[in-house]
């Protein structure tokens, strides 16, 4: 993937995520902060982190998933994901940190930085995140984002119990 699609905001660069992610991503989801209960922790246990990682990477037009990194390392400590959910002009977020990260305004951040980068685009309409009720750190970021929590209804996306969904609209003249 060109590396022209990197970009960076004040602290961190954001650039798209390659396969050689996969041991910072799975030293993350093995550490005891990481909540077990997430996908990426489930699919680490069963082994098929790396297969997952190798289809978000694989880019048709553009990329899924993206990578946080300081400005001068090429490292992966987080990445974000910003794909289609099959509803025309809803786009599916999800998001990680390595634990050593969290707490820092990382994640808030990074995602404004994308989702503002993609309110230029017209096909991107809507943003939709579903995080665990549980989940105080997550649902405060999405919160200062501007998402709002919405029925589950407005994605075809299977919601587990107990999870919250927030939706915020993107576009030039919402723009993160």
């Amino acid at each position: 993937m060109s590396a022209t699609l990197a970009f960076e905001t004040s602290r961190w660069r954001i650039r798209p995520a390659v396969a050689s992610d996969l041991p910072a991503l799975a030293c993350a989801v093995a550490s005891p902060e990481f909540p077990q209960d997430l996908p990426l922790a489930r699919l680490y246990k069963a082994g098929e982190l790396a297969e997952w990682l190798e289809e978000f990477c694989d880019y048709a037009e553009e990329p899924k998933l993206w990578s946080i990194t300081t400005r001068s390392s090429q490292t992966c400590i987080g990445q974000i994901a910003l794909f289609a959910e099959g509803s025309p002009g809803t786009y599916w977020l999800s998001y990680w940190l390595a634990p050593e990260y969290w707490a820092r305004g990382i994640a808030k951040e990074c995602i404004a930085a994308l989702l503002h980068r993609k309110a230029g685009t017209p096909a991107y309409r809507v943003a939709v995140a579903a995080v665990a009720e549980a989940n105080h750190r997550s649902i405060s970021v999405l919160r200062g984002l501007g998402f709002k929590e919405t029925t589950k209804a407005l994605t075809k996306a299977v919601i587990p119990p107990r999870h919250i969904c927030f939706a915020l609209e993107i576009g030039t003249e919402r723009a993160a």
